[in-house]
């Protein structure tokens, strides 16, 4: 939750920096309102900063408050699970992260960071090795 509110911060910051750049787009001269592209771009820019706001305080609305505490020997957030394509033998690392994160796809300590509410990730919870996990066609070992 506290990556959430700092890039609620960070973004809240931004939009408070782009009120000169608004100010400045308004005061080009254009013939009609309409015609002014940098404007158009800033307003563009201030919508999708403020979706991203309302998304993520959706997240954090509906986001449990404390980390489910997994039973010992279990795949839980904050697990690192290494599991095996059964159909090609292949090894796989996966983070457990919470309901939200701001690294969702980067490699901490040599796994995918992936959400506990991704399809894999809820896949991958509550396992213990040995077990199996379906994703679609795929049959996945956890080691």
């Amino acid at each position: 939750m506290l990556l959430a509110r700092e890039r609620i911060a960070r973004i809240e910051q931004d939009l408070r920096d782009m009120a000169p750049d608004i100010q400045e787009a308004l005061d080009q001269s254009s013939e009609t309102w309409h015609d002014n592209a940098p404007f158009e771009a800033l307003r563009d820019k201030r919508s999708n900063l403020l979706q991203e706001i309302t998304y993520i305080k959706t997240v954090l609305a509906s986001s449990t408050k404390v980390v489910p505490r997994a039973k010992p020997g279990t795949v839980g957030v904050g697990s690192v699970v290494r599991v095996r394509n059964a159909r090609t033998g292949q090894v796989f690392s996966y983070y457990i992260a919470g309901d939200w994160t701001l690294r969702t796809g980067e490699t901490h300590d040599g796994a995918v960071v992936i959400s506990r509410g991704s399809p894999l990730g809820a896949a991958l919870l509550g396992k213990r090795p040995g077990d199996t996990a379906e994703l679609g066609s795929m049959m996945l070992t956890v080691l």
